[in-house]
C-alpha cells in the first residue's frame, strides 16, 4: 500500500491524509500496525485503522531550500533597518516557523524562537 502523506490542520494531532483520510496521532502504549503487523509506539488511527510511521509521512512545512544563490538577512524589527547580510547558496536550507506571508516582490518567514524573520525572492524556495 502506498505512503500517505499527511498535514497539519488547525486542529491538535489531527491531520488531513492524502488519501482524503482524516487521521489521529495516538502517543503511548505500543499498538500494532493494520498493515505491516509491526508493533510502533506512535500510531496513526483512521477510522477502523491503525497504521505506523513506515505508512505515514508528515509534511510540517517547517524547513525550506533556496534554489537560488542571494544575500539573506535575519530582520529582528522594522523592514527599515538594514542588517548584515549573509549568503545563502542554492540547495542550502533554513528552518523556519509556518507558512511565509506576501511581502512585496518577496515571502516573509518568520524564524523559530523568535529570533526574527527573513526575506526570500518569491519562487526562490522550495519546501524541504
Amino acid at each position: 500500500m502506498p505512503t500517505v502523506r499527511l498535514t497539519e490542520t488547525h486542529i491538535r494531532g489531527r491531520y488531513q491524509g492524502s488519501d482524503g483520510g482524516i487521521y489521529t496521532r495516538v502517543e503511548g502504549a505500543e499498538g500494532q500496525c493494520s498493515r505491516c503487523r509491526e508493533w510502533a509506539q506512535s500510531l496513526y488511527h483512521r477510522s477502523d485503522e491503525r497504521v505506523c510511521g513506515r505508512h505515514v509521512r508528515l509534511i510540517t512545512r517547517t524547513r525550506i531550500r533556496f534554489t537560488t544563490t542571494f544575500a539573506c538577512r535575519v530582520y529582528r524589527g522594522d523592514v527599515a533597518e538594514l542588517p548584515p547580510g549573509t549568503v545563502v547558496r542554492r540547495r542550502d536550507e533554513l528552518d523556519v516557523a509556518g507558512r511565509p506571508v506576501r511581502h512585496g516582490a518577496f515571502d516573509k518567514f518568520v524564524l523559530p524562537g523568535g529570533r526574527g524573520f527573513v526575506l526570500v525572492p518569491r519562487s526562490r524556495w522550495a519546501w524541504v
